[in-house]
C-alpha cells in the first residue's frame, strides 16, 4: 500500500506498506520503505533518509499484528519489531465505544493505547471504526508536553459507493410471469385460465410493467448520513451488441446524494399504472426518510439532471443518425450496467447484469433483475438473481424456503412504514402523494 504525507502541496513522507493476511484472518505487518523528504524554506528539494525502513525476516525484523482477527480487551502486540529502527506496539483499551467528530458518529469503535521504545515518552490513543479504519487519534509527548490530533475529514470507500438494485427486463408486449393472453405464436405462454398474480408493488399488472427502467442503491460508506457526490458520474450499458450512455449533470441535487436512496431512471416521461394512475411524470428528486420516503426518480429526458446520453439502437436514433437525448434501452438479452464516478479510470461498480449476477439460466422477457440482499457496499454479485417479484422505486423482496424478505434500509436512517390501522392511513396519504410525482 502506498501512503503519502502532503503538506502544503509537498510531499514529507511517502512509505509502500506490505501487509498480508493469515488463515485465522489475522493481518500482519510485513515492512515498509521509507522515504523521508526535506526542502528549505523556498520549497526546494534539499535531502531524503530512509530512515525507519524495514523488511520481516531481513536483519533479524520481524511482522507484527496489524489488525487482530478477535480483538480482545486488554489483549498487547507488537506492530512491528526492527530493534532500534521499528519498536511499535499496541494495547486494545476499548472494543465497543462510540466516538463522535465532525465527520459523523461511529459506534463499535476499536481503541488502541500505543507506544514505542524509541520514544518512550510519547503515548498515542488511536479509534478505529467498523468498515473504516481509524478515524481519529490523539497523541501526547509526557516529556516536552507537546500533544496532537488528526480525524477524518473525508473518506472514499474501496467498495462501491452506488450499486445496481433492480432492473425491468419485461418485454412491451409481455406481463411480469406467466401472461394474461390470449395465446399467440410469438408468446404461447399468454394464457387467461392460468395467468400469475405477479404486479409490481407501485405500477401493478401492466404490460411491459413499466418500460424501460434501472435503479440504483446508494450506499456511500455505509453509513446514516453519509452522502454521495454523483456529479458527472455515467452509466454504461450494454445489450446484444448495442450500447449506450447515461451521464448526470452538475445539478445541485448530484453533489450530496444521501445514502440509502433509492434512484430510479426511467426513459418514459409518464408511467401509469394499469389502473390509469400516473405513478410518475418527469423527475421527482424529493425525499424524507423519516416518513419512509427514500425514492426519487429521474426521467432520462431531463436536460436539468442528465447531461448527455448515448445509444447505438436504432429506435433511438433520429433520421440523421444521431443519438435521441434521453433515450435508452434495457431488456433481457444479457443487458449488464457499469458505473463510472467522475475520477476513476475503470468502473467503480459493475458490469452487473444478465450472466455476470447470480441469476442462474439468465433472465428472460417476464422477469426483473434485482439484488436479493440488504443493500450495503459489501453486497456481492453473488446476491443478484432474476425473479418475477418487482418493486419499482422501493425495497426489493424476494423469497427464501417460502419466506418472503425485504430489504432492509433502516441502517441508513429510513424509517420503516408504519403498521396497523395508523399505517393503513398512513400508506393511503403516501399513496396520494406518490400519484401526484411530477
Amino acid at each position: 500500500m502506498r501512503d503519502r504525507v502532503i503538506v502544503e502541496g509537498l510531499i514529507i513522507e511517502e512509505t509502500f506498506d506490505w501487509f498480508a493476511q493469515d488463515d485465522a484472518g489475522n493481518v500482519w505487518y510485513m515492512g515498509e520503505s521509507v522515504t523521508d523528504f526535506e526542502y528549505d524554506d523556498a520549497g526546494e528539494l534539499i535531502g531524503m533518509s530512509h530512515s525507519g525502513q524495514w523488511e520481516a525476516g531481513v536483519d533479524g525484523a520481524m511482522a507484527g499484528y496489524q489488525m487482530p482477527a478477535n480483538p480482545r480487551l486488554g489483549q498487547h502486540y507488537y506492530q512491528e519489531f526492527f530493534a532500534g529502527e521499528a519498536e511499535d506496539e499496541a494495547e486494545i483499551v476499548g472494543l465497543n465505544e462510540f466516538r463522535t467528530i465532525p465527520f459523523g458518529r461511529f459506534d463499535n469503535v476499536l481503541r488502541t493505547r500505543e507506544s514505542t521504545a524509541l520514544e518512550q515518552s510519547v503515548l498515542e490513543h488511536k479509534f478505529y471504526a467498523p468498515g473504516i479504519g481509524k478515524i481519529s487519534s490523539f497523541s501526547v509527548d509526557f516529556d516536552s508536553g507537546a500533544t496532537g490530533q488528526g480525524t477524518l475529514v473525508s473518506f472514499t470507500s474501496g467498495m462501491p459507493r452506488v450499486v445496481l438494485n433492480e432492473y425491468n427486463a419485461v418485454g412491451p408486449d409481455r406481463w411480469l410471469d406467466v401472461g394474461e393472453g390470449p395465446s399467440t405464436p410469438d408468446d404461447p405462454m399468454n394464457d387467461p385460465l392460468t395467468a400469475s398474480e405477479k404486479r409490481d408493488n407501485r405500477l401493478g399488472r401492466i404490460m411491459g410493467n413499466g418500460g424501460d427502467w434501472f435503479e440504483l442503491a446508494v450506499v456511500g460508506a455505509g453509513m446514516v448520513g453519509d452522502t454521495v457526490d454523483m456529479r458527472g458520474w455515467k452509466f454504461v450499458w450494454e445489450e446484444a451488441g448495442e450500447s449506450g450512455e447515461i451521464v448526470l449533470s452538475n445539478h445541485e441535487f448530484w453533489e450530496n446524494v444521501r445514502a440509502g436512496t433509492i434512484i430510479t431512471f426511467g426513459e418514459d416521461q409518464t408511467i401509469v399504472s394499469r389502473h390509469g394512475r400516473e405513478i410518475v411524470n418527469g423527475s421527482d428528486v424529493s425525499i424524507d426518510f423519516d416518513n419512509g420516503d427514500n425514492w426519487v426518480h429521474i426521467f432520462s429526458g431531463d436536460a436539468d439532471l442528465i447531461a448527455t446520453t448515448e445509444s447505438s439502437v436504432e429506435e433511438d436514433l433520429d433520421d440523421e443518425g444521431n443519438p435521441i437525448f434521453g433515450r435508452f434501452s434495457v431488456a433481457n438479452d444479457g443487458w449488464n450496467l457499469s458505473i463510472f464516478d467522475s475520477e476513476s479510470e475503470g468502473a467503480v461498480f459493475g458490469p452487473i447484469g444478465e450472466g455476470i449476477g447470480g441469476a442462474v439460466g439468465g433472465v428472460n422477457s417476464r422477469e426483473v433483475f434485482k439484488l436479493e440482499a440488504d443493500v450495503s457496499p459489501e453486497a456481492g454479485f453473488e446476491y443478484y438473481s432474476d425473479g418475477t417479484t418487482s418493486t419499482f422505486g422501493a425495497p426489493n423482496v424476494w423469497t427464501v424456503e417460502e419466506a418472503t424478505v425485504r430489504q432492509d434500509f433502516s441502517q441508513y436512517g429510513v424509517v420503516p412504514e408504519p403498521s396497523g390501522i395508523c399505517g393503513f392511513l398512513s400508506c393511503l396519504i403516501v399513496l396520494v402523494a406518490r400519484t401526484r410525482r411530477k
